[in-house]
C-alpha cells in the first residue's frame, strides 16, 4: 500500500506579515507599526547575529503591548503593535539606533525616516498596507529569481577596519604598555546644600589615543562588532594592569567590561589576587547592546557578580530610550544616562515623561553622564539626579 503525506509549506515572512496587516483593517484603533530599514544597513552590520540583538531588545514592546515582529528575508524587520504612545515606540527606535550608531544609516536625516519608518495605521492604514504589499511582491520577485537574501546596499563604502586586521590589532595591544592610554573620570555625589564627594572612579581606555599611538593605521572604533571583540582584550589587559594597582581598587572604582569577560578565566584570576573587601568598592559597567546579545549569559553573569558583591552599572543610555530600561529586571545598581542638549528644551508633556522614566528606574540610581556644561548639572539637579560625571564636574571641583 503506498501511503501519501501533504506537507504544509509554512509561507514567507512578508507573506504572513501581509497576512496580519489585512486581518487589522476593520480593528486599527491603537495601531502603530515601525519598518526598521536595516537592509540599507552596511553589510557587516546585519549579519544573524546583530538582527537577532536587534528582535531582543524591542522584545518589551512585543510583550507589553501585544505586538508582532517579523524579520524579513532582506534583512529589514517590521514591528506592530498596540496601545504604545508615539513616545514609547520613540524610545524603541533610540534604543536600535545606538545599536547601530557607528553606520551611516543611523544618523539623522530631514526626514527622519532613512533608518525606520513608523505609522500610525488609524490615520494611515492605507499607506502601510500599500508598503507592506511592496516588500511582499519585491520578496516574490527575488524567490523567482533566485537572488541571495540581503544584497549589500550600493554606494556603501568598505570600512577600513576587517576580520583579517583585527589579528595584527590584538597582537599590538597584547604586547604594549596601555598604562599612557588608560584614562580615569570621577563620578560625584552633588547633593545642594553639601561638599562634592567622591562616589568611584571609571576606569577606561581612550579608543582615540590607543589607535593614534598603537594602531595608526586602523579605524577602531568604526565597525562596531569587531571592536566589541577587540574590547575583549582590552578588558583583560585592564583588569591586570588593575590588580597591580591596590591603590585605585580602595579608592572605588569602575571599570568597562563585556558579558563575555565576566565570564573568563581572566577575570576569575583577577578576584583571586584581589582583596575580597574590595570587590565592594568595584563597579562592572556594561552596554546594553552586549547584554542583550546573550541575555541568558548576563543573567548568569549578574547573578555571579552580584554573589561575589561587585555591582553593576548599565552605560550610556539616551534619555528617549529611558522608558523602556527596565533596571528591576536587569538587576542593575547604576544607570548611565547620557546628558544631550535637547534635554534644555523639553515640551511640558515630554519633560513629565522623562520624570516618570526617571522615577521607574529605581532602585537603580542614575548618573548623568557627559556633563560638559554647567547647564547639564543644574538640569539634572532640578530633576532629582544627584550623581554626575563629566569635564564641568571636574573642574567645579578643582575650583
Amino acid at each position: 500500500m503506498t501511503q501519501t503525506t501533504s506537507e504544509t509549506k509554512t509561507p514567507p515572512v512578508e507573506a504572513q506579515l501581509l497576512r496580519h496587516v489585512m486581518h487589522l483593517a476593520g480593528a486599527r484603533s491603537g495601531h502603530r507599526a515601525i519598518l526598521f530599514h536595516f537592509s540599507r544597513l552596511q553589510r557587516h552590520n546585519r549579519r544573524d547575529k546583530h538582527l537577532q540583538i536587534a528582535a531582543n531588545m524591542l522584545e518589551e514592546v512585543v510583550h507589553r503591548f501585544s505586538g508582532r515582529l517579523f524579520a524579513l528575508a532582506a534583512g529589514d524587520m517590521v514591528l506592530t503593535c498596540k496601545g504604545a504612545r508615539r513616545k514609547t515606540l520613540d524610545g524603541a527606535v533610540e534604543l536600535i539606533r545606538y545599536l547601530f550608531q557607528d553606520d551611516p544609516l543611523t544618523q539623522y536625516d530631514d526626514s527622519g525616516n532613512d533608518f525606520c519608518s513608523l505609522f500610525d495605521l488609524e490615520s494611515d492604514y492605507d499607506g502601510f498596507l500599500a508598503v507592506v504589499r511592496q516588500l511582499n511582491a519585491a520578496q516574490e520577485k527575488r524567490a523567482a529569481i533566485g537572488r541571495p537574501r540581503r544584497e549589500a546596499a550600493p554606494g556603501r563604502p568598505r570600512l577600513p577596519l576587517n576580520p583579517a586586521h583585527l589579528g595584527d590589532i590584538l597582537g599590538i595591544i597584547n604586547r604594549a604598555d596601555l598604562s599612557n592610554v588608560i584614562r580615569r573620570q570621577t563620578v560625584w555625589s552633588l547633593v545642594p546644600g553639601t561638599p562634592q564627594r567622591r562616589l568611584f572612579d571609571e576606569i577606561f581606555v581612550s579608543i582615540e589615543e590607543l589607535s593614534q599611538a598603537l594602531a595608526s593605521d586602523y579605524q577602531l572604533g568604526t565597525d562596531r562588532w569587531l571592536f566589541q571583540y577587540l574590547t575583549q582584550t582590552l578588558d583583560r589587559r585592564v583588569l591586570s594592569q588593575l590588580v597591580r594597582d591596590h591603590t585605585t581598587v580602595a579608592r572605588g572604582l569602575s571599570i568597562n567590561v563585556n558579558v563575555a569577560t565576566l565570564l573568563s578565566p581572566e577575570f576569575e584570576a583577577f578576584e583571586e589576587r584581589l582583596p575580597v573587601s574590595a570587590r565592594g568598592r568595584i563597579v562592572l559597567e556594561l552596554q546594553l547592546a552586549d547584554i542583550w546579545s546573550d541575555f541568558g549569559a548576563y543573567l548568569f553573569a549578574e547573578n555571579l557578580a552580584k554573589q561575589h558583591g561587585y555591582r553593576l552599572s548599565l552605560d550610556g543610555v539616551r534619555p528617549r530610550a529611558l522608558p523602556l530600561i527596565d533596571a528591576g529586571k536587569l538587576g542593575v545598581d547604576y544607570v548611565k544616562l547620557v546628558w544631550e542638549d535637547g534635554l534644555l528644551t523639553l515640551e511640558a508633556e515630554e519633560e513629565q515623561e522623562f520624570h516618570r522614566a526617571l522615577a521607574a528606574a529605581a532602585p537603580a540610581r542614575v548618573i548623568l553622564m557627559r556633563c560638559d556644561r554647567p547647564e547639564a548639572v543644574e538640569f539634572g539637579q532640578a530633576a532629582g539626579i544627584s550623581l554626575f560625571q563629566g569635564w564641568h564636574m571636574d573642574r567645579l571641583v578643582r575650583e
